[in-house]
């Protein structure tokens, strides 16, 4: 979850209902105030202490049955792989960005050196201990 990205959300978004998925899982709105506030975003967790919206899959519902639009800010992990965006698309949340499949292929640095498209040279590597 970036909050320097978040950050720049807000301020390009400020009618936007800001909600905060915490590295434990659970979804919060975030104040405005307290967000933008956050002065080390890449060193320190960003206090939220808005509304409880609850798990991943509940805020999904959430947004579904609202019919929100979600401009998602976050990096790495399930965000990157094409697995929150597949949750979106099972619930039918409208989301910015690439769809899952996209998102796929694109977090598989691999795959893609491996199709036609353009791409630096890849080099692989393996860690064994």
């Amino acid at each position: 979850m970036s909050v320097a990205s978040a950050q720049t959300l807000a301020e390009a978004l400020p009618e936007a209902e800001l909600w905060f998925w915490r590295r434990d899982g659970l979804v919060q709105v975030c104040s405005r105030d307290v967000l933008m506030g956050h002065a080390r975003p890449f060193e320190v967790d960003l206090p939220v202490t808005g509304e409880a919206i609850g798990s991943l899959e509940v805020a999904l519902d959430r947004a579904s049955r609202e019919h929100r639009l979600l401009v998602l800010g976050l990096h790495g992990g399930m965000a990157e792989s094409g697995e929150l965006a597949a949750l979106c698309e099972a619930r039918g949340v409208h989301f910015a960005g690439a769809g899952s499949a996209a998102s796929r292929l694109a977090f598989d640095k691999v795959a893609v050196a491996q199709t036609s498209l353009a791409t630096p040279p890849t080099l692989t590597l393996v860690f064994c201990h």
